[in-house]
């Protein structure tokens, strides 16, 4: 996705300047200033030593920079799809979403009067199975932002919201999609 000249040259220059602007390069010094007057008294194995430790975790703050930074561009490019720079935009519309939470909630009440139960989803159950299928719809199409919290938290969240007590088609869609009234 990104080629390593990218991430080295915005995890390089531009992170220190972003750090600079934030005043963390002070906190830096504080380090750099405890650090020097430590290793006065260290023995000349023990500096070795150390200097073998700070290479260590120099070596993984370089690479968790560059890889925080893979985890962000790839996260910002999955909202700029979805949502469009201005955050408007979405790969279904919330028109869209709140025909799928009427065919949900459809859904639901066959199985309920059909089967006795409403989370019957077995895609292997014929012509209910099929209908059910509608819940895969819902998890794929939700916002990508529910996702960013990972997928457990995700998918917890997704079933809280669509089976929501008290909401309308229209509330939970906009839920789903992560589209707040402002």
């Amino acid at each position: 996705m990104l080629s390593d000249e990218i991430v080295i040259t915005r995890t390089g220059e531009a992170l220190e300047e972003e750090l600079k602007k934030a005043g963390h390069h002070k906190k830096l010094k504080e380090i750099a200033d405890i650090t020097k007057v430590w290793r006065k008294g260290m023995a000349k194995e023990t500096l070795e030593l150390y200097n073998k430790v700070e290479d260590k975790v120099m070596q993984y703050i370089s690479f968790y920079a560059e890889t925080a930074y893979r985890l962000g561009v790839k996260d910002g490019v999955s909202l700029g799809m979805e949502q469009g720079a201005d955050g408007k935009k979405t790969i279904l519309s919330l028109e869209d979403m709140v025909h799928i939470m009427y065919i949900y909630d459809a859904v639901k009440k066959l199985n309920l009067i059909m089967l006795g139960e409403d989370g019957v989803y077995d895609k292997e159950e014929g012509i209910l199975g099929t209908l059910g299928r509608i819940c895969d719809l819902v998890y794929n199409a939700a916002s990508c932002k529910l996702w960013l919290l990972g997928e457990d938290e995700a998918d917890d969240r997704i079933s809280y919201i669509i089976d929501k007590p008290g909401c309308t088609p229209e509330e939970r869609a906009a839920m789903l999609l992560c589209k707040t009234e402002k």
